[in-house]
């Protein structure tokens, strides 16, 4: 994966710095929930793309390592 230069990390963490961020392990239920919640109207949109983003690696790579399907169900609207 290549990284972005310096200069555009700087801006892109100027937007996600408007994203708060919590995560949740159940042992009981065997979950884990990721929340990413915008606190301004333009973090929305990344946060929409980095749930994504998560959901779907984590999903391959549950796959590829470990052969576990299953499927992301998509709730409410980008």
């Amino acid at each position: 994966m290549v990284m972005p230069n310096p200069e555009q990390m700087a801006g892109v963490k100027k937007v996600t710095e408007h994203i708060k961020g919590r995560i949740e392990l159940n042992y009981t239920e065997g979950y884990v929930m990721l929340e990413l919640k915008p606190t301004a109207d333009e973090a929305r949109k990344p946060a929409n793309e980095l749930l994504d983003q998560l959901a779907t690696q984590l999903a391959t790579q549950l796959n590829a390592f470990f052969n576990i399907e299953g499927k992301i169900e998509e709730i409410g609207e980008k």
